[in-house]
This record gives C-alpha cells, structure tokens and sequence, in this order.
C-alpha cells in the first residue's frame, strides 16, 4: 500500500500538504470507480487550492493511474 501511494508522490516536496488536501476531498486512490467524477472533483480541487504547489501534477499521476488501471481491465 505504501509503494502504491508513492507513485503519485514521488519528487513532490510538499507530499504532506498534499495528502491533507485529497484527505478533506476523501479521495481513496484504489477505491476510485468514476473516472469522470474523479476529473470533475481534480479541477474543484485545483480551483479550491490554486496556489498548491505540485497538486496539480499529484492529481494528473492519480488520474492517469485510474484509466490506465480501467483499460487494463
């Protein structure tokens, strides 16, 4: 479980900062089922935390994650 969530991590300094944001927002990387729900909530939380350094990437890696985990399906 570690591994899996240091992927999305991995060369982001602000790693914690980060992991409280998508804790309020309740995002469960291996549980997220709704692509397009997941796209929809990532721009809220971009728009929520504009000055976030390094969220945006974070969201893009856990997204890209999430189709190609349904493509493989």
């Amino acid at each position: 479980m570690v591994e899996f969530k240091n992927i999305f991590f991995k060369g982001i300094v602000n790693t914690a900062e980060i992991k409280l944001i998508l804790k309020q927002y309740e995002v469960a990387y291996e549980k997220e089922s709704d692509i397009e729900f997941f796209d929809e909530l990532q721009n809220g939380i971009i728009e929520d935390h504009p000055n976030t350094e390094n969220l945006s990437i974070v969201l893009e890696r856990i997204l890209c994650y999430l189709v190609n985990r349904d493509l493989a399906l």
